[in-house]
């Protein structure tokens, strides 16, 4: 192998690893992270974020053929604004999550083949 074509393909998976790297940080395809949602980086989630923030989420999960069965119980903004202000912080998405989790995990121990 010539020495281009091995820096061609060094530089190449360099830049898969970032790209995995990448994704792994914003939480693409597992549990839904703030920086999800909060797509300018400044410490807030505001409703139109959010809505941006699920339909990118969306978008990539039927570009992997992944089922979306759960996306009917997507929640509100207003549900997990909890102060009402219109922006969702850190401590409030973290306090939906964990709601969340605590809802799915009762579900989960009555439904079988899970």
């Amino acid at each position: 192998m010539n020495a281009a074509r091995k820096l061609t393909l060094a530089l190449l998976g360099g830049s898969m690893l970032a790209l995995g790297a990448q994704a792994a940080e914003k939480g693409k395809g597992g549990p839904a992270m703030f920086s999800d949602f909060d797509l300018d980086g400044d410490g807030a989630i505001v409703e139109l974020e959010w809505s941006e923030g699920h339909a990118q989420r969306f978008a990539k999960m039927a570009e992997e053929g992944r089922k979306m069965k759960h996306a009917g119980e997507m929640p509100t903004f207003a549900s997990i604004d909890l102060n009402g202000d219109g922006e969702v912080d850190q401590e409030e998405f973290d306090a939906h999550k964990k709601d969340h989790q605590h809802k799915h995990q009762g579900k989960n121990k009555s439904e079988p083949n899970n």
